[in-house]
């Protein structure tokens, strides 16, 4: 599938369209170490503790340079926001230029991953390459801007490449793109599969070759979020954290008792928790589980209801956690939405990760699936993401247990 789960924390800056437009230049690399965190203009990215390779500590510096960069544009794109004005001059130029989403992908294998760093929330849209070489953040070139087109990276199986993947909306046009790191920069070898997309009949729906049919064995490049939501513009930097063989060092596992006694407080006896959601607007907030529910603080702003929960090592770090599945009130055509609550204990705190995805099935062993597209969570006090796994998920699902008031 083409998009994959995500948390509402990321939802409005995930949005990534692409076509032909004016260079926007981005060449510039900030050497400069990572800001203070008094320097900083939000709470400062928590990261578990660990000895992380240099290329990690660059790209995280980036990262969180680039979101303090980007801080004044972040206010006025939300004040525009909040005023509607998303059809105005200002918007379209500041939305156009702005950081969205993340990847990372090691296209030579050295052994050190390529940051892939998208640009534009609008209808143009950039993606810039870098590389860690010689002690520090060094820029490859860009993906191109583009302007009104749909484009997705890919991996290139068997080279040292990435495949550029684009969906014109004007012209129909379907194209894939190989791209190499020569010398440097990033360099396009030409076009290897190119056709005009067709219409359906029945459905209306657009009918095109899929890249895997192109190329066997390709994968999507897993997005990130750069920030943790749209009113929270803190870095999300675990998924870098996590890349590879990672040197995260997760704490001792809690007694099992002891997880549920400290979840079981906040589910029936009203225990503040730290829900992580993008309707806060430092990130995470402490709330009890019946404000959150009634307040409208979770996407979809409505109010919610409990109805069952279960429990399970959802993040695989050997410790408890508890699923909680939430519900909407029935829409026009009386159906109901149901989303996920993950609660986790953290620090000697009860986080809450609240995923905007509805309607996935999660397993006995905590893999959230649709179809064929299984996913994990990994999450540390208030940064949370998902990612795609290859584990056999063909298991059976997790069998929750209806939510009362009362434990």
């Amino acid at each position: 599938m083409r998009k994959l789960i995500h948390l509402v924390l990321a939802a409005v800056l995930m949005l990534g369209l692409w076509g032909c437009a004016p260079a926007v230049e981005r060449t510039q690399v900030n050497q400069e170490p990572a800001p203070t965190p008094e320097a900083i203009p939000f709470p400062n990215a928590d990261i578990p503790p660990g000895e992380y390779a240099p290329w990690q500590v660059a790209y995280m510096d980036f990262l969180t340079s680039l979101c303090v960069e980007e801080f004044p544009t972040m206010e006025l794109l939300r004040e525009l926001s909040a005023e509607k004005k998303w059809d105005s001059p200002q918007w379209t130029e500041n939305a156009d230029q702005i950081s969205t989403t993340y990847s990372l992908h090691d296209m030579d294998e050295d052994g050190v991953p390529e940051l892939f760093v998208e640009f534009g929330v609008n209808s143009t849209t950039q993606i810039d390459c870098y590389t860690f070489q010689d002690n520090g953040l060094s820029f490859l070139g860009a993906f191109g801007p583009f302007h009104h087109v749909s484009a997705y990276l890919y991996s290139c199986p068997g080279e040292n490449a990435v495949l550029l993947d684009t969906h014109a909306w004007d012209t129909r046009y379907s194209s894939i793109e190989k791209y190499v790191a020569e010398s440097g920069q990033l360099v396009s070898q030409g076009e290897i599969f190119g056709e005009y997309i067709g219409v359906d009949p029945e459905t209306q729906y657009s009918i095109y070759t899929p890249i895997e049919e192109v190329v066997p064995g390709t994968f999507i490049l897993s997005q990130h979020a750069i920030r943790l939501g749209w009113l929270d513009s803190t870095p999300l930097l675990l998924p870098i954290c996590d890349y590879g063989a990672s040197t995260r060092q997760n704490p001792a596992p809690l007694p099992e008792e002891a997880v549920r006694s400290m979840i079981g407080n906040v589910l029936w006896a009203e225990t503040p928790f730290l829900a992580v959601d993008g309707g806060f607007s430092n990130g995470t907030a402490e709330i009890t589980l019946e404000e959150y529910l009634s307040l409208k603080t979770a996407y979809p702003a409505i109010p919610l209801t409990a109805k069952e929960y279960a429990w399970v090592d959802v993040n695989k770090d050997g410790q408890t956690d508890c699923i909680l599945w939430i519900e909407t009130p029935p829409d026009i055509h009386g159906h109901r939405f149901q989303y996920h609550m993950v609660f986790s204990v953290e620090d000697s705190s009860v986080y809450a990760y609240f995923l905007s995805n509805t309607e996935w099935d999660v397993t006995e062993t905590g893999v959230f699936r649709r179809v064929n597209d299984p996913h994990r969570l990994s999450f540390w006090k208030g940064q949370c993401y998902d990612y795609p796994v290859q584990e056999p998920w063909q298991e059976p699902f997790l069998v929750p247990v209806p939510f009362t008031s009362t434990d």
